[in-house]
């Protein structure tokens, strides 16, 4: 392991310590075996959270984490995406976004997110052109809310 690998393991465990202490080394080791690829790895250490609120807070935080180490693959090996920053958002970003929308218009949601996910832009644009995917103004307003970095009169 590298220093760059280091260096997002230990941003890592920084966020992973406001939720489980001393403890968060243990708890990534332990996400780290179980992870059978990249993007599960933040929703092994979230599934460890005790409560939806947690969990929501918890992927953002590592989300942001995540785009801020230029990571297109969650940090199990972070050396190779420390190198090759890209202009497409983090896979994890997109997965998130994917289920969010999802959970609002069902299925197509995926065909919408596999669209954006080639092109090079932020995470608020992304949540603003999949909101025009819902129709019901409620909806789109609701999903607007829950992109990350947005004000939420933006």
């Amino acid at each position: 392991m590298d220093n760059r690998d280091n260096r997002g393991r230990d941003h890592i465990l920084s966020l992973l310590a406001q939720y489980f202490g001393a403890t968060a080394p243990w708890v990534l080791t332990q996400a780290e075996r179980r992870a059978s690829s990249p993007e599960e790895l933040p929703l092994l250490l979230a599934n460890a959270l005790p409560n939806q609120q947690k969990r929501e807070q918890f992927l953002s935080q590592f989300s942001a984490l995540e785009s801020s180490l230029a990571l297109p693959e969650a940090g199990v090996n972070t050396s190779a995406a420390l190198n090759d920053a890209v202009d497409t958002l983090p896979r994890l970003t997109l997965s998130i976004a994917e289920r969010r929308l999802m959970d609002f218009i069902g299925e197509p949601g995926r065909d919408c997110v596999k669209k954006m996910q080639q092109k090079p832009i932020n995470v608020i644009d992304l949540y603003t052109r999949l909101a025009l995917h819902i129709t019901n103004p409620e909806d789109r307003k609701k999903f607007l809310a829950l992109c990350p970095g947005r004000t939420p009169n933006a």
